[in-house]
């Protein structure tokens, strides 16, 4: 019952705070009705490109803060643990940023107060590493918490339609206090520390085996001469087999006792004549060809390399530059979207509209939890592969102007969903919870490389093209161009694929 408290409240947290930044575009047109920069335009006008440039540029200074700080995080959260970083994040710094942001309107204060919201990537990093709580549930549990990162870019749409109602300072002010409740909740339920079961029980479902299976597994132990002879790998594939014979040997031989049927195949086979034991090793080694898990293998390559040599794996490599690239996207659509609109002549009613829209169909993206769980089940390579068919068609859509929009949202949402459920649950998954938080957040502390391109990229639009058709078009071509590492992780998985040899 504890548990299910807890995940609750942390999907609360997960939904109201830790993606809460990406809603920058409804707080900005909050700013724009108050006249904040109100300066930069004519006296007559409500909005302008300008206003609209240095929002942006805003945006951008607080997306390159949050990403450049990933890898401090990263090592942060590993270091001192996911009640820390929640006691940190929930209690002091989203307390103190809303305040800030509730009583001043100066550009100081908003840059000050965002940056310090920025932050909030220690607590979804924290809620994140939780999934060690839940072996049994883990796909669902960062499938979810992902998607109710994504949905959290709504709230500032809730706080445009509520300041319909109340200034701004006191739905700040609430923000701030729920955020003081709910995270001394959680820290509370945190206060003790996993038992020693719990961690044994998360070691051995961190490679993917079904819980079920495992808690039922009663394992024969072959001889000391086998166990000199048989590689690592073979030996987990006999074990798991065992279990299967050790049910099959309950049904012909009735004359045995339960203490008989758990003994080990080197006990059953001294019962045996030297045929039988033959016979019975030539079966059980088909058993292991035909059940084999060559996931397994990869966790078990993987898992035990140091931080470094982790980061100098291909398997690494290619996830980051299709999750890199796809971050960049996820990133800078949501801020652009008003200049933007601005440059397809769209009016600043009807650009309110279309960024509202987006913005409320983000809360679909929980829609997405059980369906995305089930892709990430499959082999790693195919969750990539949809990211970047995704991406393509996402640029490509872009090309045809305000008309094919509607597909921009859509995909844009799946993409969101499914790019940062398969980072973390392929990291959990492949390379283990030791360093998990580090290669998190070293994968998005990379993406903020890619970053910095769009700063030229927006100055050229703004000065020259007064278009994002060439900005759309090059960032479809490295799309296209990312083909490369997924085809890898393709190859990778049919290696590991193949059984092998007797």
């Amino acid at each position: 019952m504890k548990e299910k408290i807890l995940f609750v409240l942390l999907s609360l947290s997960s939904l109201i705070y830790t993606g809460v930044i990406f809603g920058w575009p409804s707080l900005q047109q909050i700013f724009i009705e108050e006249g904040v920069f109100q300066e930069l335009c004519e006296p007559n006008e409500k909005t302008c490109e300008k206003q609209q440039s240095r929002y942006f540029l805003l945006y951008l200074l607080f997306m390159i803060f949050y990403i450049v700080s990933q890898p401090v995080v990263g090592k942060y959260v590993d270091r001192f643990g996911s009640r820390t970083g929640i006691i940190t994040c929930g209690l002091v710094l989203i307390p103190i940023s809303s305040f800030i942001m509730a009583f001043f309107r100066s550009l100081d204060s908003i840059i000050i107060g965002m940056l310090l919201l920025t932050f909030t990537t220690i607590l979804f990093q924290s809620i994140l590493k939780l999934s060690e709580l839940y072996p049994k549930h883990k796909s669902i549990f960062l499938t979810t918490i992902n998607l109710l990162f994504d949905s959290s870019i709504v709230i500032f749409g809730f706080f445009e339609i509520i300041h319909q109602y109340f200034e701004l300072k006191y739905i700040f002010i609430c923000f701030a206090i729920f955020s003081l409740i709910l995270h001394s909740l959680i820290a509370f339920l945190l206060r003790e520390p996993m038992d020693e079961q719990r961690i044994q029980n998360f070691k051995k479902l961190e490679f993917g085996n079904d819980p079920e299976d495992l808690e039922q597994e009663n394992i024969s132990i072959i001889s000391n001469k086998e166990k000199e002879n048989e590689n690592g790998t073979k030996k987990q594939q006999v074990k798991r087999v065992n279990e299967e014979e050790n049910e099959n040997e309950k049904e012909e031989e009735e004359e045995e006792t339960k203490e008989e049927e758990n003994n080990s195949v080197s006990e059953i086979g001294s019962e045996e004549d030297e045929t039988d034991q033959i016979t019975k090793k030539k079966l059980l080694l088909d058993k292991i060809d035909n059940n084999f898990d060559w996931e397994l293998l990869v966790f078990e390559k993987y898992s035990n390399l140091n931080l470094t040599s982790k980061f100098k794996t291909g398997i690494f490599i290619s996830q980051s530059l299709i999750f890199c690239f796809t971050c960049l996207t996820i990133i800078l659509y949501p801020g652009s979207l008003g200049l933007r609109m601005s440059t397809l002549n769209v009016s600043f009613e009807q650009s309110g509209k279309y960024i509202q829209i987006f913005i409320f169909l983000q809360l679909g993206c929980i829609l997405f939890a059980y369906p995305v769980a089930k892709l990430l089940t499959l082999p790693f390579d195919y969750a990539w592969s949809l990211v970047l068919i995704l991406e393509i068609t996402f640029h490509i859509s872009n090309l045809f102007g305000i008309g094919w929009h509607w597909y921009s949202f859509i995909s844009f949402m799946i993409i969101r969903a499914i790019n940062f459920s398969a980072g973390s649950y392929f990291i959990a998954k492949i390379f283990g919870y030791t360093h998990f938080s580090q290669i998190y957040t070293t994968q998005t502390f990379l993406s903020s490389i890619l970053l910095l391109i769009q700063f030229p990229v927006n100055t050229l639009i703004e000065k020259y093209w007064h278009s994002f058709f060439y900005a759309d078009l090059f960032f479809l071509i490295i799309s296209i161009l990312l083909i490369a590492p997924a085809y890898y992780l393709i190859k990778i998985r049919k290696k590991f694929q193949k059984p092998p040899k007797k």
